[in-house]
């Protein structure tokens, strides 16, 4: 009698562990292991708040969170960024507490709290691992984790300071454009980072099975003019200012974005399919 050997199982939390840390050290070699002294998303700022500023109303996300969030709900929005998700929330409940630890993102997030009226955010300048809050009744994360290595306990303090819902939203996949950049300028493949199907079997792992809608996330880079284009891959690609390997950055830039009718470079490539993972206190482990 034939033995059927059952697959080895996966370590989920490991292979997040592995995809994050080998992705920096393929980054880190091409900067001979130094890190810039630089808040990263400083410069990236007033481009996320402009994208924030432009949330269409049929965005899947904001039509989930209208569904769920209640007039006399606190709701806790762990990388809040330049307030993409933390004005709408603003509007649907009574207090939001936004988690947001770079400087850059802080400002622009201040700045269009304080041109909307907007008095009911509270804003923590701190990251999800050191940040002292209080439960809330619904939690919202949305695309931060990609680059957190110790995922587990960024999930299972996410999950104990939701009282009523969770909700977590994640790629499927990754951005075609900035990888072809990276196999451009350097002749190798961009090592991905962990996306959907990750996430949800860590959380799985952890006792949480979630609910998943699929959704179509639209790449939020969209810029000014190509020299906008370039500062912000030659921060994402590793790219040396004034060096060889910026001027075949910008042609290939050059070539790539189209320039629309709303005066905005956009890339070309398709939508990134994203995920909405959301779970309850019913269906979530008390123990996770």
């Amino acid at each position: 009698m034939t033995t059927i050997q059952p697959p080895e199982p996966i370590d989920w939390a490991a292979r997040w562990r592995a995809m994050v840390e080998g992705r920096e050290a393929q980054g880190a070699a091409r900067i001979g292991g130094r890190r810039p002294n630089t808040d990263f998303w400083e410069k990236r700022a007033s481009l996320f708040a402009r994208f924030s500023a432009n949330l269409p109303d049929d965005d899947a996300t904001l039509l989930r969170l209208r569904a769920a969030v209640r007039p006399e709900d606190h709701v806790l929005d762990i990388g809040a960024g330049a307030g993409r998700y933390t004005l709408p929330l603003a509007r649907l409940c009574r207090r939001v507490i936004a988690v947001e630890p770079s400087p850059g993102m802080r400002a622009q997030l201040q700045s269009r709290l304080a041109a909307e009226g907007v008095a009911n955010v509270e804003i923590v300048p701190t990251d999800w691992s050191t940040a002292a809050v209080e439960p809330a009744d619904v939690v919202l994360c949305a695309h931060v984790h990609y680059a957190i290595a110790d995922i587990v306990p960024f999930l299972r303090k996410l999950d104990a300071h939701a009282r009523r819902l969770a909700l977590m939203v994640s790629r499927v996949g990754q951005f075609r454009g900035p990888a072809e950049l990276w196999q451009e300028l350097y002749g190798e493949a961009r090592l991905p980072e962990p996306s959907f199907i990750e996430l949800y079997n860590v959380l799985y792992d952890l006792g949480i099975v979630a609910e998943v809608q699929l959704t179509t996330f639209y790449a939020r880079w969209a810029y000014a003019d190509l020299e906008e284009a370039v500062a912000e891959n030659r921060d994402r690609l590793l790219v040396v200012p004034s060096s060889p390997a910026e001027a075949r950055l910008r042609a290939a830039l050059a070539a790539r974005l189209e320039r629309r009718a709303d005066g905005l470079w956009h890339w070309p490539t398709p939508p990134v399919r994203a995920a909405i993972l959301s779970w309850t206190k019913t269906n979530a482990a008390s123990g996770a």
